[in-house]
């Protein structure tokens, strides 16, 4: 698991830098968790890893598909442009 990859790697090291980049903090996923149960409920700490990897996940996916559809559009409108007589700008 990812999560514990980031708790055996050395303090300061790149790849755990970059590993801590792609989870939302662990502390908001918490509070968000907590929000959503009742005031008596208890959240393991495995459950909070586990949401927090899924919610990573979740985002890198849509982000994924979202710059894969702006790479698409954007080769349709200058193809668009060029079937119009258009030259692109130079940009």
């Amino acid at each position: 698991m990812a999560a514990e990859k980031i708790l055996t790697s050395p303090i300061g090291s790149p790849s755990r830098d970059k590993e801590l980049d792609q989870f939302l903090p662990i502390a908001n996923v918490s509070w968000i968790m907590k929000k959503s149960l009742p005031t008596n409920a208890k959240i393991s700490k495995e459950a909070k890893e586990t949401v927090q990897t899924c919610i990573s996940e979740f985002i890198s996916f849509i982000t994924g598909e979202a710059s894969d559809k702006c790479q698409r559009e954007e080769e349709d409108d200058q193809r668009r442009r060029s079937s119009m007589g258009y030259e692109n700008p130079g940009v």
